[in-house]
């Protein structure tokens, strides 16, 4: 199959996931737009894990194993060494490219969201690629 009939196939098949992750692949203030190829081979590479409220994605310290793209719910980044919340990354975000790049490990907690005061709430799911094949796709 040649190289223009699988992204097209890819991004028919998997359309819902590039609208929903558009700003992961493109940044239309400065006219920026990835690959076609590179938007393929990432996207047909991800898998879903899904996080119950309140669990750890990341701990502090600890290197990404993934990229993630925050499909449903939401991740609270958390400072453990304050007891703060830094910031909510909403649906449609997206962590742990910068950390994979440059190869640091993560300075917060990463915690799938808590909506209501009971402490439970929608589970978060998250679409992700391991950091390997996101280097890879990257070089």
């Amino acid at each position: 199959m040649s190289p223009d009939i699988k992204t097209r196939l890819c991004f028919v098949s998997l359309e819902k996931y590039q609208r929903k992750f558009f700003s992961f692949f493109s940044d239309v203030k400065i006219q920026f737009y990835a690959d076609p190829v590179f938007v393929r081979k990432f996207m047909s590479n991800m898998d879903c894990q899904i996080y119950t409220s309140d669990s750890i994605i990341v701990n502090v310290g600890k290197k990404f194993d993934y990229v993630y793209l925050n499909y449903k719910n939401g991740i609270r980044v958390v400072n453990p060494f304050l007891g703060i919340n830094i910031t909510d990354l909403p649906e449609e975000s997206f962590c742990g490219d910068y950390q994979t790049l440059l190869g640091i490990n993560s300075i917060f907690d990463y915690v799938a969201n808590v909506n209501d005061k009971n402490g439970s709430g929608p589970n978060t799911w998250c679409m992700l690629i391991t950091s390997e094949k996101f280097i890879k796709l990257c070089d």
